[in-house]
């Protein structure tokens, strides 16, 4: 029901009040996710922080912050490449919300956890050389 809720919510062609009402809902239901195995399932807090993401499309707010943060440490101790493009996700939207709170040393660890997992990331480096540029000019 919260991947149903989550998609409905990410649905362009329905009005925003309704798929901001579909993403609280999906949101729900991965609570309950979480709840049933907390400790060694990654898919609840995973998809909370892709509703809540949804919900706060800038970052802004950091809604989604949490539940990245969770998905990541949980996937982390998993020891597994199967996971990266998830820790991918994750790492890409902690490293993009600390540089939007000018938090450029938690940035910078997130954009090189990327790249440890994948050393021709683009948008990694991209980022990582934007954030190591602009902090040599503030020397």
């Amino acid at each position: 029901m919260g991947k149903l809720y989550y998609l409905l919510g990410n649905d362009t062609t329905i009005i925003l009040s309704e798929r901001m009402a579909a993403l609280h809902k999906a949101d729900y239901m991965f609570i309950k996710v979480v709840a049933l195995d907390p400790a060694t399932n990654y898919r609840g807090n995973f998809y909370r922080a892709r509703a809540n993401s949804a919900l706060d499309p800038d970052a802004s707010q950091g809604l989604a912050k949490p539940y990245y943060y969770s998905t990541a440490t949980l996937v982390e101790s998993k020891a597994d490449p199967r996971y990266n493009v998830v820790l991918t996700e994750c790492y890409t939207y902690l490293g993009f919300y600390y540089l939007l709170k000018d938090d450029n040393v938690n940035s910078l660890l997130y954009w090189n956890k990327i790249l440890n997992l994948d050393p021709n990331n683009g948008s990694a480096k991209k980022a990582k050389a934007g954030i190591e540029k602009f902090m040599k000019t503030k020397i």
